[in-house]
């Protein structure tokens, strides 16, 4: 919509791939036994945005940039106050032991603003879809926890045995097991979604890649060379990579 521009984190043609997805549901929507939603679900001063960050002169970390995992173990960069101090330097910590980064983006997706949620027409056909079929979408709501990232939609990048929020989401991954197929679409195709997919994989296995249907014209890459050799991999585990208007063709 009109506010788009305004978007912290857009993705080049994000919105083209919405109304893509959107147009596929209203045309086809009768093909789908059932539609699964997923929203990030942010609460204001996240560790991976520059609000509650400081170094040693109280200055703010860089949107973009990552944290020296070595500063943060010295103490100069300090993560709020208190508890979440020990807590956020520990995950950064365990991020870098894991072959991860800390990355901090511009605040996006906050809990009951606009760009937390889905795109208007695009919600409109889901609706749409809901009331033709007598069915409800499953939503499921990701990254609502101060510290730990959650790019991928079945647990955190680093899980905290005290947050459920932020460890492996089961039933959703037992009820997409028992699928024939699963059409994919969504932003960002470099991290989120291939975060999602991985995930899945490492969890119901390898042979899952042949369930799966990503359509390339409903989904979109911050890094376009970390997109398309990703879409690669999964066409050569056995996944079928096509566009909205050829997959009922």
């Amino acid at each position: 919509d009109g506010r788009v521009g305004k978007a912290a984190l857009a993705v080049r043609y994000g919105v083209r791939c919405a109304q893509n997805t959107a147009r596929l549901v209203l045309a086809h929507g009768d093909r789908f036994h059932s539609i699964d939603l997923s929203e990030d679900d942010h609460v204001k001063g996240h560790s991976a945005t520059p609000l509650l960050w400081r170094d040693l002169f109280g200055k703010q970390p860089a949107e973009f940039s990552e944290l020296p995992p070595d500063s943060v173990r010295a103490r100069e960069w300090l993560f709020g106050t208190g508890d979440l101090r020990a807590q956020a330097r520990e995950y950064v910590l365990a991020m870098h032991a894991a072959g991860k980064s800390h990355r901090i983006w511009p605040e996006h997706c906050v809990r009951d603003t606009w760009g937390q949620k889905t795109y208007g027409p695009l919600m409109t056909a889901l609706t749409s879809w809901e009331q033709k079929t007598g069915k409800r979408c499953v939503l499921t709501k990701k990254g609502s926890a101060l510290i730990p990232e959650h790019f991928g939609l079945f647990e955190a990048e680093i899980q905290d045995h005290d947050d459920p929020s932020t460890q492996t989401n089961w039933p959703l991954l037992r009820r997409l097991e028992k699928l024939d197929w699963l059409v994919i679409t969504g932003l960002a195709l470099d991290i989120c979604v291939r975060r999602s997919i991985e995930q899945m994989l490492a969890h119901l296995g390898i042979e899952f890649a042949r369930k799966i249907v990503i359509l390339t014209d409903c989904t979109a890459a911050v890094d376009e060379a970390v997109g398309a050799a990703f879409l690669e991999y999964l066409r050569e585990l056995g996944a079928t990579i096509t566009t909205s208007d050829k997959i009922f063709a």
